[in-house]
């Protein structure tokens, strides 16, 4: 991926697949992104496609939780999809990260960090 709005519709694409495939519930369904930058901009993401957007402590019947992976340390989710971009993580990042999934998790690599935090 190398646009924000690749990297959207890609979630947005795999979310819809989940709900309606796997038929996993939506308040199932987290997005975690490791880069700290994104914090800043992600509020402004209202949705994924047609999946309305939540933080983690306020979340909303309907929406997909949207998360910083440092934000969502100690929490977890059925379904995690993580947005990681080129560059290597912290290692407790990275186990934050890659243990955070009850079920499922999806990652998607995202060549350009600046995707991640335009």
């Amino acid at each position: 991926m190398n646009t924000c709005e690749e990297a959207y519709a890609h979630v947005a694409r795999l979310i819809d697949l989940l709900i309606e495939n796997e038929k996993v519930p939506l308040k199932s369904i987290t997005v975690l992104v490791a880069h700290e930058g994104f914090s800043r901009t992600y509020p402004d993401i209202a949705s994924f496609g047609k999946f309305r957007t939540c933080k983690s402590d306020h979340p909303h019947e309907g929406s997909v939780v949207v998360e910083t992976v440092r934000r969502f340390k100690g929490l977890e989710s059925a379904v995690v999809i993580l947005l990681w971009s080129g560059e290597t993580c912290d290692a407790e990042i990275t186990y934050v990260a890659l243990t955070r999934a009850r079920v499922q998790l999806h990652e998607i690599v995202i060549s350009d960090v600046s995707v991640l935090v335009h």
